[in-house]
């Protein structure tokens, strides 16, 4: 016991020598570097500038040359006692005031105007070499290891003084500040700083139940909601190890840990009830989407414990929501998500895009007795009202269930049988049969036409003209966009636009020709498989005619009395018929597309047996007034009118 208690106050008279001066030095550093300080006996009372430098050179024992002539008096107020090194720091504050510094030339110092002060070959120091935190403007090389250079130096140029300069080397990564030492230890700091937030850490995740496949794909997802994938440092790499089953993580120590622990909760063989991780995958929404309505959700609701709002955010790649939060509060944003997620309506638009001749449609209806001019929708809907009398069959098999109202399939199979019989007659012609499938709420838009060349401009120079012509599109563009209000009624909102050339502008140069543009915008609520008409989009189209007499009109020079011509203009109207269907789900989609094909059977015929009950109500017409002239005329007249008996 004697010799541990002699060992035990050896130890500690060691511990005494050894430490004691130590905490001696440390507890009087300020105290000698202040006493170690040499004091000056000076009074800088109302003295002239030069005085000061002279003063300066005297106590520095340094040589400095004054190129131009500083004027001007300084008084220095002093409560205490000035020391030899602050006498410089006076003299760069009293030359800064006049727009001066100095700077190192070789073994002496200069004045020169702080404008000029960094070209004047200040000294270089590397990113090692210390720097005294008093003296003159220099130059330094700064190294940044975890940020881009350029970046880096836009945020610390705020921090060099009026005159100093920055350059950021991008080539390898460093800055070069030519300062005041105090201004680049200032700069160093806060580099320091940034750089440290910057340092990243390598962390091991071992996986002990869950599959290395299974949940790499849920950790990036995971990583890209959590951390501002914006910010090139947030960003965390994910690699895996599959001999190990685990991933290796890179990133910000704050945010590895962060996701790590994330991870750890899926990995586990039960997750804790306070809080759970869920990735739900969506059908028929966009992720970005359902994540501003939810996060609004989420936002406008209150919490009776804040810590336990809910982490929403989605996955653009995987198309995904991920919920982060306890089960009784992510239930319900489950279930909100699950009824935005449902399949939407769609509807199938179908257009037929018509031109139809007013001249020869009117002319049609007079001879047909089924009323004239088909302009606008209601007189094509008069004229088509004459071709519904025939009763509906649907053929055997066919079930029209949700699909059409029989109403709207008789009146659909009139008009087809209304346009078909101009078509036939000469006074219409199909441009176009387009179809397309819309979304709800969303706007599709069907374009028919060409693309046209217009000229833009000629240059002429030495080696000729050289003409400069554009192509545009010239014809017409149908937008639709569908609202379903239910299984039987949408609302349309339809804008059409119809572009072409000015047939009859003739004053135009042939090659800049003036172009027309007709606009008609509507919104209309329609039944499902109801057809509506848009009219009043016409062009008028001017033809030249010659008529002569046979032979006479061939005679050279004498023929032109036998020959006539003629100018006609020509009314065309362009009709666009849409029928659309709704179809609740993507299912009904084929079977819609089997009824429109059984449909243009129907069409085809009702069109046969509609146009044979017209011919026979025309020739029972004709008959009839046939025979009543017949018996106006004298008996010696009836040769006339021969009704194709034989005689």
């Amino acid at each position: 016991m004697n010799m541990n208690c002699i060992r035990i106050k050896r130890f500690a008279l060691l511990i005494a020598v050894v430490l004691l001066p130590l905490i001696s030095t440390n507890l009087n550093a300020k105290y000698l570097s202040d006493t170690n300080r040499e004091e000056v006996k000076i009074s800088l009372s109302d003295i002239e500038i030069r005085k000061l430098i002279e003063l300066f050179s005297k106590i520095e024992k340094k040589n400095v040359l004054i190129p131009t002539q500083i004027n001007g008096k300084i008084s220095f107020i002093s409560s205490s006692p000035v020391y030899k090194d602050e006498i410089f720091e006076i003299l760069l504050n009293v030359l800064s005031a006049k727009g001066y510094t100095i700077v190192k030339d070789g073994n002496f110092l200069k004045i020169v105007r702080l404008a000029d002060a960094t070209r004047n070959n200040l000294s270089v120091y590397k990113p090692k070499d210390y720097v005294s935190d008093r003296g003159e403007m220099v130059t330094k090389q700064i190294a940044v290891n975890n940020s881009q250079v350029s970046v880096l130096a836009a945020k610390i140029r705020q921090y060099l003084s009026k005159t100093g300069r920055l350059v950021a080397i991008k080539e390898n990564n460093t800055l070069l500040v030519s300062d005041y030492p105090k201004n680049i230890k200032t700069i160093e700091k806060i580099i320091s700083l940034i750089e440290k937030d910057k340092e990243k850490v390598v962390e091991f995740l071992e996986l002990k139940h869950a599959k290395l496949s299974d949940i790499y794909q849920q950790a990036v997802s995971i990583s890209k909601a959590l951390f501002n994938q914006t910010i090139p440092y947030n960003k965390i790499d994910i690699l895996q190890n599959k001999e190990l089953n685990g991933l290796i993580l890179i990133g910000l120590k704050k945010n590895v840990l962060k996701l790590k622990k994330e991870l750890t909760k899926l990995d586990k063989e039960r997750i804790v009830e306070e809080e759970v991780t869920k990735i739900i995958s969506l059908k028929n929404i966009d992720a970005k989407s359902a994540f501003k309505t939810l996060s609004q959700v989420i936002a406008k609701r209150k919490y009776k414990d804040p810590s336990k709002k809910p982490n929403i955010s989605y996955s653009k790649e995987i198309n995904a929501i991920i919920l982060i939060g306890s089960p009784e509060i992510i239930k319900p944003i489950e279930m909100t998500l699950k009824e935005l997620d449902k399949e939407k309506y769609q509807v199938y638009v179908q257009a037929k895009i018509i031109e139809i001749s007013d001249t020869k449609a009117k002319q049609i209806g007079v001879k047909y007795g089924l009323g004239g001019g088909v302009g606008s929708s209601s007189s094509i809907l008069t004229f088509a009202s004459n071709f519904g009398s025939s009763a509906l069959v649907l053929p055997e098999g066919i079930e029209l269930g949700d699909l059409v109202d029989t109403t709207n399939l008789s009146i659909n199979l009139a008009l087809g049988a209304a346009i078909s019989f101009l078509e036939t007659n000469g006074a219409s012609k199909t441009i176009s049969n387009p179809s397309v499938l819309c979304v709800n709420n969303l706007e599709s838009s069907i374009y028919v036409g060409k693309n046209k060349s217009f000229l833009v401009g000629k240059t002429t120079n030495a080696s000729g003209t050289t003409t400069n012509y554009q192509r545009e599109d010239i014809g017409l563009t149908l937008r639709v966009k569908p609202r379903v209000a239910s299984k039987d009624k949408v609302t349309l909102q339809v804008n059409t636009i119809l572009e072409n050339v000015d047939q009859g502008d003739t004053a135009s140069d042939a090659d800049r020709p003036t172009t027309t543009k007709q606009e008609v915008k509507t919104q209309v609520i329609v039944s499902n498989g109801e057809s509506i008409i848009i009219g009043g989009l016409i062009e008028t189209r001017e033809t030249f005619q010659k008529q002569k007499i046979p032979v006479l009109g061939d005679i050279p020079l004498l023929g032109g009395l036998f020959r006539h011509r003629y100018d006609t203009n020509e009314k065309k109207s362009i009709v666009i018929i849409l029928t659309p269907y709704i179809i609740e789900k993507s299912s009904s989609l084929g079977k819609l597309q089997h009824f429109l094909a059984v449909y243009g059977q129907m069409q085809e015929q009702y069109n046969k047996k509609i146009f044979k009950k017209i011919e026979k109500r025309v020739e029972k017409s004709d008959k009839n007034t046939l025979t009543t002239k017949f018996n106006e005329k004298s008996p010696t007249d009836s040769f006339l009118y021969d009704d194709g008996g034989d005689r």
